[in-house]
C-alpha cells in the first residue's frame, strides 16, 4: 500500500509539469521493485523547459511551431505550416529566427545527385543536446547579469537603504522598550517622517525592481538545474553505453 501512495505522488508531480506518467517511465520487476527512468524524466522536463523559454522570449506562435518540431521530430516547413496552422510567409520568418537563435536547425536532403534546390527536402528539427547546451550558457550569463545588476542597485541606493535599515531599527527598539501606558504613535510618526515622500516613492521602485531581478534569478536556476542535470545524466549514460 505505501508503494502504490508514493508511485501516485511521483505520478502527481510529473503530471504537474506536463509529463505522463507511463509505461517507458515507470516498469514492475518481478521482485516487486519500482525503477523511475529518470534519464526519460529529465529528457521531458528539458523539453518543457526549452519550449517554455523559446514562448518567454518571441511568443505564443514560437512556441506552438517550436513545440510541434520537438513533438514530430523532423518535418518540411509546408508540413508545419499545415500543423501549426500559420501562412507560409510567417511561418518562413518564424523558423528562420529560430534557426538563427539556435533553437532549431534545418538539413538538406537531395532527391536526386545533382543537388537541385527545387529537388531537395529541407527538414527542420531540434537536437535537444545541442540546444540545451546553447541554452544553459545563455543561462549562466544571465545569472551573472542579475547579480551585477542587483549589486549595482544596492550599492548605488546604499545611503537610502541603511537609512531605511535604521529607521526600522529605531521603530523596533521604541516598540521593545516602550512603556505599555504611554503612547507610542507620536514617536513612530515622528521616525516615519523622518524619510520624505520622495525617498519613499524611490525606496519603492527599488524594492519593485530588486524583487524582480530575485523573480528572474529563481526561475534562471531552475532553468540551470534542468538543462546542467538533463545533460549531465546524457555524458552519463554516454560513459555507461561505451563502457559496455
Amino acid at each position: 500500500m505505501a508503494v502504490k501512495i508514493i508511485m501516485i505522488h511521483i505520478g502527481i508531480i510529473l503530471d504537474s509539469i506536463g509529463i505522463r506518467l507511463h509505461i517507458s517511465v515507470l516498469y514492475v520487476c518481478k521482485l516487486n521493485k519500482y525503477n523511475l527512468d529518470i534519464m526519460y524524466i529529465f529528457t521531458e522536463i528539458a523539453k518543457r523547459t526549452l519550449e517554455c523559454i523559446v514562448q518567454q522570449r518571441f511568443g505564443s506562435l514560437y512556441g506552438r511551431i517550436f513545440r510541434i518540431i520537438v513533438h514530430k521530430k523532423s518535418l518540411e516547413q509546408k508540413q508545419i505550416c499545415d500543423m501549426a496552422m500559420l501562412p507560409s510567409k510567417d511561418a518562413k520568418a518564424i523558423l528562420y529566427t529560430l534557426m538563427i537563435e539556435k533553437f532549431i536547425r534545418m538539413q538538406e536532403i537531395p532527391r536526386s545527385q545533382d543537388c537541385v534546390a527545387s529537388r531537395t527536402f529541407h527538414l527542420f528539427s531540434i537536437d535537444i543536446l545541442d540546444t540545451s547546451t546553447v541554452v544553459l550558457s545563455r543561462s549562466y550569463k544571465a545569472i551573472a547579469n542579475a547579480i551585477i545588476r542587483r549589486d549595482w542597485e544596492i550599492n548605488a541606493n546604499k545611503r537610502l537603504l541603511d537609512k531605511s535599515e535604521r529607521l526600522k531599527t529605531m521603530k523596533k527598539s521604541v516598540l521593545a522598550n516602550s512603556d505599555s501606558n504611554v503612547s507610542i504613535d507620536d514617536t513612530i510618526r515622528e521616525l516615519e517622517e523622518s524619510i520624505t515622500p520622495n525617498e519613499s516613492q524611490q525606496l519603492k521602485i527599488l524594492r519593485e525592481k530588486l524583487d524582480r531581478l530575485d523573480y528572474s534569478e529563481a526561475q534562471i536556476d531552475a532553468t540551470i538545474f534542468s538543462l546542467s542535470t538533463f545533460l549531465s545524466l546524457t555524458r552519463i549514460q554516454a560513459k555507461d553505453l561505451t563502457a559496455k
